[in-house]
């Protein structure tokens, strides 16, 4: 049992997660609670460059939580997600 492997999604809950592009083509795929998205996007071959490599600097990422409920289970973001300089 590795619980650290992504790999292994029997033992990971999945939620799933819709990817648009510039041109508004959407790419629905599951992924395991825990993972980040830029993992999700390069495991995914979905094109993202993440120049920034998951440190919150270039500011081009954007999510949106159409849900409602998961989006009331969010924190607020942390002073490092809200510096957009």
């Amino acid at each position: 049992e590795n619980d650290a492997s992504y790999g292994c999604s029997i033992q990971k809950d999945m939620v799933n997660v819709t990817f648009a592009d510039k041109d508004g083509e959407e790419k629905n795929i599951k992924v395991p609670v825990g993972m980040s998205m830029l993992e999700a996007v390069h495991e995914n071959d979905i094109e993202l460059e993440g120049t920034c490599e998951g440190s919150l600097a270039c500011s081009t990422c954007h999510v949106i939580v159409m849900d409602m409920d998961y989006y009331n289970k969010l924190e607020d973001p942390n002073a490092e997600e809200n510096n957009t300089a």
